[in-house]
């Protein structure tokens, strides 16, 4: 819509600024865009990777979290659907717009069957939990004295900031087990409005969600994707 500025003479014409009227379908696009994506993607992997060498521990719009076999993608293919995965593995994987990229990766110490002689490594292993979309946790322990590594896990954790890898994983893991979720103490703004004082508070982790969602896996299930996991690596992928 034009209109004629207030307080200026002559003929200058300008825009009226107003919100767009696609907010809610640029968005619905984006997102969609993303699922679909995404679901090629999983597609793919299902039909060229061996089942047993790789597992889908979560994924959601436009990320996905993999437990590998082993520190290449290449590594995991199929023989028999070795060709299809060289001429299609550029449509998915890449820095470009709409392609996954790495974005961080654990690994154990030592991928082969033992660590080289002399090599101070050791074994780790590894435990992922996600009981909602926007939530999980990794945890990395070294098998041999069982001490968590603090430093080396991974955490996703919606509306909560700095939990620890262990937490977070031991907290989806009660969710997951039907118990309430650990407390975590948080700093939240007492008044975003009026000014920036903080107070510290405690929030508990939920499992949220609408009634009548569908049930979750039981918990036995979802952690057994564990096991191949203990000896290779475990990464995310972002669009």
């Amino acid at each position: 819509m034009l209109r004629k500025p207030s307080g200026v003479g002559g003929g200058c014409i300008s825009k009226r600024r107003k919100a767009t009227d696609a907010a809610l379908p640029v968005y619905a696009s984006v997102v969609e865009f993303g699922k679909l994506r995404l679901h090629k993607c999983l597609n793919f992997l299902r039909r060229t990777t061996r089942p047993e060498a790789l597992r889908i521990l979560y994924s959601q719009v436009d990320n996905l979290v993999l437990g590998m076999s082993s520190e290449n993608l290449e590594d995991l293919v199929d023989e028999r659907q070795r060709a299809e995965f060289e001429e299609k593995k550029s449509e998915f994987f890449g820095d470009a717009p709409g392609k996954l990229v790495e974005k961080w990766k654990v690994t154990t110490a030592s991928v082969g069957d033992s660590p080289p002689p002399g090599s101070d490594s050791k074994e780790r292993e590894f435990f992922f939990a996600s009981a909602r979309p926007c939530t999980y946790g990794l945890a990395v322990r070294e098998r041999e004295s069982g001490v968590f590594l603090n430093g080396e896990g991974q955490t996703k954790m919606s509306g909560l900031a700095c939990v620890g890898a262990r937490d977070a994983y031991v907290s989806n893991r009660r969710l997951l087990a039907g118990k309430s979720g650990l407390v975590f103490r948080q700093a939240r703004r007492k008044n975003c409005l009026l000014n920036r004082e903080v107070t510290e508070k405690l929030i508990g982790h939920s499992r949220g969600g609408r009634v009548g969602r569908r049930p979750q896996r039981p918990l036995e299930q979802r952690e057994r994707t564990l096991c191949l996991c203990e000896r290779a690596r475990i990464c995310t992928f972002k669009f």
